[in-house]
């Protein structure tokens, strides 16, 4: 990824990095605070509706927030530092927020190792790949756009989707016994737990 290509044009810090990345934080407040407080509905067929698509959303802005925030970093003039840094802030304060939530009964080391549990690392490393992809689908519409000198195809990238593919098969595919795909990580895991804290 090149640092140089969203130089020109750059806006202040606030309009190029703060608002787009507060605005995806707000929506996964109110996603968050919708889902906390859906007792308040009771049950009933309005309940359902309400809640499948709240926790639909609200998990849909956890793993793929990335996806939207990383292209506006790009075009606002964010720096390689800010877009990373931006397009991890939502999925960033959700690990915090479950790992404050398991320090309620877990020891805070355990809590902090929570975080190398394969649904948080998973979606980190994830990351790594849809911000690559971005990247390269930015890059692309600034060539078509006309812009000279800019390559699509750099090993920043490049690596990135190879992160996400070897990811993908470590968490999905990778299994103890072969028939369960995506088991191995999560023993692996598991004996980490046991060694560390058992």
């Amino acid at each position: 990824m090149d640092d140089r290509i969203s130089e020109p044009g750059k806006k202040g810090f606030n309009r190029r990095v703060l608002w787009p990345v507060g605005i995806s934080l707000g929506v996964w407040l109110f996603l968050n605070s919708v889902t906390d407080h859906l007792s308040w509905l009771g049950g009933g067929p309005v309940y359902r509706v309400i809640a499948f698509w709240s926790y639909l959303l609200l998990g849909l802005t956890v793993a793929f927030s990335s996806i939207a925030v990383y292209p506006v970093l790009f075009f606002r003039g964010a720096s390689l530092g800010e877009r990373i840094a931006g397009s991890y802030g939502v999925l960033f304060v959700w690990v915090l927020k479950e790992m404050f939530q398991a320090s309620e009964v877990f020891t805070v080391w355990e809590s902090l190792y929570y975080a190398l549990s394969p649904v948080p690392l998973g979606l980190i490393v994830f990351q790594a790949g849809y911000m690559s992809a971005g990247e390269m689908i930015c890059r692309w519409r600034m060539k078509r756009g006309g812009a000279k000198g800019v390559r699509i195809f750099t090993a920043g990238p490049l690596i990135g989707l190879g992160v996400l593919g070897v990811m993908n098969y470590l968490m999905v595919f990778w299994g103890v016994p072969a028939e369960s795909p995506g088991t191995k990580w999560f023993y692996i895991y598991q004996e980490g737990y046991r060694a560390l804290f058992g």
